[in-house]
């Protein structure tokens, strides 16, 4: 049997994820995300927005914004690649994709996963 002790250190950052308004996001009425204008940091996008149910997002939707994680609803289809590109601290949390690959960047690796 193993005998070792063996001891990880590990830092926990809580974190509080937000619905923004609505008006802050531009979506065509195939329920994909054009633009995000808000500044939440930790956002959680919902299934509707303006009635539409979201579906997916262009490449570059959420780029250029202080977001460091996003919360995909389960509607979402299809994440373009290079999504994420410009968003060097993000960190994206989806429950299913359905369709097409997807590219997540963090601070220190790039991960690139198909479904």
């Amino acid at each position: 049997p193993d005998t070792e002790y063996y001891s990880d250190e590990i830092d926990i950052t809580p974190r509080i994820h937000y619905i923004d308004d609505e008006s802050r996001f531009e979506i065509n009425q195939d329920g994909v995300i054009t633009k995000y204008k808000g500044t939440i940091q930790c956002l959680y996008v919902p299934e509707t927005i303006n009635g539409i149910p979201v579906t997916g997002f262009e490449s570059g939707a959420f780029n250029n914004n202080r977001i460091i994680e996003l919360t995909l609803p389960k509607t979402i289809k299809e994440i373009p690649e290079n999504a994420f590109s410009k968003n060097t601290a993000l960190v994206v949390q989806k429950p299913s994709v359905q369709t097409g690959g997807f590219f997540i960047y963090t601070r220190h690796q790039q991960q690139n996963g198909h479904f």
